[in-house]
């Protein structure tokens, strides 16, 4: 997968098992994206992809993630989107001193 966020680009493979579904399950997922880009854990984020049907669905459950196998997008992209609100400590900066950014995700 090509990840995305701010300007810097990243890839990671996560492997597929017989069924087409992906061997991490969300939280393995987020943990991935959490490790690549260094965010800590007071960083909270979003993850959301437009689906098959043109909605803008949230990423937060195992089935989810398998969904986006089974639909087998031409073009995916995630968004992974920083949520300021639950990150933001008690002086008003985010943990990591950032404002709200976007991450893209699409495969390979």
């Amino acid at each position: 997968m090509l990840v995305q966020h701010g300007e810097d680009l990243r890839r990671f493979n996560v492997p597929v098992d017989a069924n087409n579904r992906l061997e991490l399950d969300i939280v393995g997922f987020k943990t991935k994206i959490r490790s690549i880009f260094n965010f800590t854990d007071g960083i909270n984020f979003v993850l959301k992809y437009i689906d098959e049907d043109g909605d803008l669905v949230t990423l937060t459950r195992d089935e989810d993630l398998h969904d986006i196998m089974r639909q087998q997008l031409k073009f995916l992209r995630i968004n992974a989107y920083i949520d300021i609100v639950s990150s933001v400590s008690d002086n008003g900066v985010s943990d990591n001193g950032a404002s709200a950014s976007m991450m893209r995700i699409s495969p390979q």
